[in-house]
């Protein structure tokens, strides 16, 4: 195949524009002190001055990208268009060189975009397609200058100039693809693939040379060197039909080979014609490479067409079909038009760009969009701290109730016989239960005060709800006329409110939880306190106590118990040691989880993607799934613990059941069974009565206190409600008497805006 040559695309020019001024006093009136961000005006000034003089070249290319990304931050910040900031955009038609002036900034993006789009045509027809690398540069290229005029072509409505067109960038996007295509063809050709595959793929590139030329609503002297893209969509379907004729040779089909050589044949005159008249004469072959080309091409299959002809005359006397009923030769498409974001690897995007100019002016909404995923944050710590919460109460509920791992330090052969008869002691302690209060009634009264709280802020919350969603039903209704703020405005100090005394409720709970589970382990020994039979009981210790067998202890026992029980016995403290490592793992996780969650800032990327059609949840979701692996170290811990507490309970089993196990625990219990052990049995549960009832007093009193203020918070949120629903009454009024006025003005700017003129 014959090199060829390429279409670039012009680049349109524009007048200077001063963007300080207007930003200024945007700022200045919107957000605070515009002095703050000069540096902004300058660097958005002069990045827009490079694009001036930008080269046709990668830095040309970067310099303009770089400008267009800065655009597209700045347009979430700043409202840009008539209607609001008036910045003068002036751009000169780059086929007509037409100026047009606009205040939109999507006029000016626009524009901006199409000269990356042309750079990229001019970069693309610099490359060296000889080469390997220069044609992997063209065709990659030449794709992404296609990708940009779609986009433009489907981004920017209206376009205020030919250049900027739907048919012009469509047509920009097809030449771009269909020359994309030539370099494919023109590397598989010198990579010397079959003869069929060559003739599917010039007959696309001919295909989107056909579709280009066929646009409506453009005029063939704006379309860039029209005489070159005529004569390129003659030449790739001659191509095609040469190719297709070999593939036909070599299967046989000399007939048809001849009528595709015929063809092809055709086509090529046809493009020698327009490349001759190409600037209006006869030019020759020395300065028209795709002349020169063509006529190569025409030459090979001349003689190749002599030979296929001669063969069948002679040989295969195959008949040959007319041209007009020959079947279109199939199209294999190899190029696309690339997305903007396809153009730049991902890791040259951020050092191209730099950093957002006005990174520090932030909008409300934004601000509002943040406050609301700091809650979700917050949710997410709060379930995360109750799983870690029930993870650490069901460890120590499991290793309480097994009484682990005290209950193997009988185990070490050190256990002391002691008795103590102080009777009267243990008198004046059942004396103090026995006169207390019940405390059952006060775990009831708590229950109760607890359920009232709860009651009393769930509904504060449904009240607010209900007239927020009241307030927004109005704003959607009549937009901009209702100006009624929103009510998360004015709630935020109440739900403030009612989260904290949500969050000291929680916190009471844990409490009033940990007193139950307290009174509920020395439960036994307080009601034996409490018996009439305390005498006897007391008296049957003592008398257990002596007649003990005093020479069954551990130092009579063999001083190895057994392989079996040592073995379990290291398994058990192996198991128990995992547990531990566990739990500190869990609390770390939950510590790096909670400074994560301090530490994340997603304010930029809620701006990136305010104009977007991702809903607030959606992004809420996919920033939350940064947290995950917290979250997924917490849960592996929790479901190892499960695992190894059952482990624990079946190796504790295996222990109490060995034999020697048995007589160890036996002479134990004895040694338990004395006076001593029942003094202390006794003592710890009379302090834990004293603790809990404190405990209940102070939680009762606590109760009292959030239960009154509640209802105070109560009252004030019904007082705001009621305020606010005369206030939107007010509103309402006003909105429905100036109905008709606004009507009649919206008719007069209606018929102000329409031309009368001849």
């Amino acid at each position: 195949m014959f090199r060829v040559p390429f279409i670039n695309v012009p680049l349109k020019s524009t007048e200077e524009v001063d963007w300080a001024t207007p930003l200024r006093n945007y700022i200045r009136s919107t957000y605070d002190d515009p002095e703050r961000y000069v540096d902004g005006y300058v660097t958005i000034s002069q990045l827009r001055q490079d694009t001036r003089g930008a080269g046709k070249d990668q830095t040309g290319r970067d310099m303009l990208y770089r400008y267009y990304a800065q655009l597209e931050l700045l347009d979430l910040r700043f409202p840009i268009d008539e209607a609001h900031i008036q910045i003068t955009f002036t751009w000169y038609d780059a086929f007509t060189q037409t100026p047009t002036s606009q205040y939109s900034l999507a006029f000016e993006k626009a524009s901006i975009i199409f000269n990356l789009g042309a750079i990229l045509s001019h970069i693309a027809t610099q490359a060296d397609t000889s080469t390997s690398e220069g044609a992997k540069t063209a065709y990659r290229t030449f794709q992404g200058s296609a990708g940009i005029f779609h986009f433009i072509n489907d981004s920017f409505l209206h376009a205020p100039s030919t250049d900027l067109s739907k048919e012009m960038t469509s047509m920009l996007s097809l030449v771009m693809l269909a020359q994309a295509q030539e370099v494919f063809l023109e590397k598989t050709v010198a990579d010397g693939k079959k003869s069929g595959m060559l003739a599917k793929l010039a007959s696309q590139a001919a295909s989107l040379y056909m579709e280009a030329l066929s646009s409506e609503g453009i005029k063939s002297s704006m379309i860039p060197k029209h005489w070159l893209s005529l004569a390129k969509q003659k030449y790739t379907s001659s191509l095609a039909y040469y190719y297709q004729a070999l593939s036909l040779e070599t299967a046989e089909s000399h007939g048809e080979a001849i009528s595709h050589l015929l063809q092809s044949e055709a086509f090529i005159k046809e493009a020698i014609k327009h490349c001759s008249t190409g600037y209006g004469l006869l030019i020759s072959s020395s300065s028209n490479p795709l002349l020169s080309a063509a006529k190569d091409h025409l030459t090979l299959l001349t003689e190749k067409k002599k030979t296929v002809i001669k063969d069948n005359d002679f040989i295969y006397h195959d008949a040959i079909p007319l041209s007009s009923s020959l079947p279109a030769i199939a199209r294999l498409p190899a190029a696309r038009a690339l997305s903007l974001h396809e153009i730049y690897p991902k890791e040259e995007i951020s050092k191209i760009v730099g950093r957002d100019i006005f990174e520090k002016i932030v909008p409300y909404t934004i601000h509002q969009s943040a406050s609301l995923y700091s809650e979700e944050k917050a949710k997410l710590f709060r379930s995360e701290t109750e799983n870690c919460e029930v993870a650490d109460l069901e460890l120590k509920s499991s290793l309480e109730y097994l009484k682990l791992p005290q209950a193997l330090k009988i185990y070490d052969k050190d256990t002391v016989d002691e008795e103590n008869n102080d009777f009267e002691t243990i008198r004046i302690w059942a004396g103090e239960i026995g006169s207390g209060e019940n405390l059952q009634d006060l775990f009831d009264r708590i229950s109760s005060l607890r359920d009232t709280v709860s009651e009393k802020l769930n509904k504060a919350t449904e009240v607010l709800d209900q007239e927020s969603r009241e307030c927004e039903f109005m704003r959607t209704k009549f937009q901009h006329q209702w100006t009624q703020q929103p009510s998360s405005i004015k709630t935020q100090h109440l739900r403030n409110d009612i989260l904290s005394y949500k969050q000291n409720l929680v916190t009471a709970l844990q409490s009033d939880s940990k007193l139950s589970a307290l009174y509920d382990q020395h439960k036994p020994i307080i009601q034996q306190l409490l018996s009439p039979t305390l005498d006897w009981d007391i008296r049957a210790q003592v008398s257990k106590s002596r007649s003990s067998d005093q020479s069954n202890n551990l130092l009579d026992l063999e001083p190895d118990y057994s392989s079996t029980l040592d073995k379990n016995i290291e398994i058990l403290k192996s198991h128990l040691s995992h547990l531990q490592n566990l739990k500190s793992t869990r609390s770390k996780a939950l510590k790096d989880l909670k400074a994560a969650l301090h530490k994340d800032d997603i304010t930029s990327i809620l701006l990136m993607n305010s104009r977007s059609s991702h809903s607030e949840s959606d992004i809420f979701k996919r920033e939350l799934q940064k947290f995950h692996s917290w979250q997924e170290r917490i849960k592996i811990a929790n479901q190892h613990q499960s695992e190894i507490i059952k482990a624990v309970t079946a190796t504790y089993k295996e222990i109490l059941k060995d034999p020697i196990s048995i007589r160890i625990r036996k002479t134990v219990s004895d040694d338990e069974g004395t006076w001593k052990t029942a003094l202390e049995q006794y003592r710890d549960s009379r302090r834990v009565w004293g603790e809990v009832i404190t405990g209940l007093k102070n939680a009762i009193k606590f109760y009292e206190e959030i239960d009154r203020a509640c209802g105070s918070l109560l009252q004030r949120i019904s007082h705001f409600v009621s305020e606010r629903r005369r206030e939107g009454g007010e509103i309402l009024e006003k909105i429905e008497n100036d109905l008709p006025m606004i009507n009649q003005e919206r008719l007069r700017e209606h018929l102000g805006r329409m031309n009368f003129g001849s």
